[in-house]
């Protein structure tokens, strides 16, 4: 089970460790991993304990496996 609270917490720490990675940031403009991780962090930020239905943290739980495989693509493919 999912707590969105872990989750954003978890986000936090993972956008500023991709900030640290080569090319986490070019001419000011973020990779897409550090992209999509700021998105869904911002996502987790602005929703309220309501509308983190199950059916939402499916969704977040597939943007979780998204960002991982941008990671891996990025700097172990």
């Amino acid at each position: 089970n999912l707590n969105p609270r872990s989750i954003h917490h978890q986000l936090v720490e993972i956008r500023d460790q991709l900030a640290c990675l080569p090319d986490g940031s070019v001419d000011g403009r973020l990779s897409e991993p550090a992209r999509a991780a700021v998105r869904l962090e911002a996502a987790l930020t602005v929703s309220n304990p309501e509308s983190l239905a199950e059916a939402n943290i499916a969704t977040i739980a597939a943007e979780l496996e998204r960002l991982s495989d941008l990671v891996s693509a990025r700097y172990f493919g």
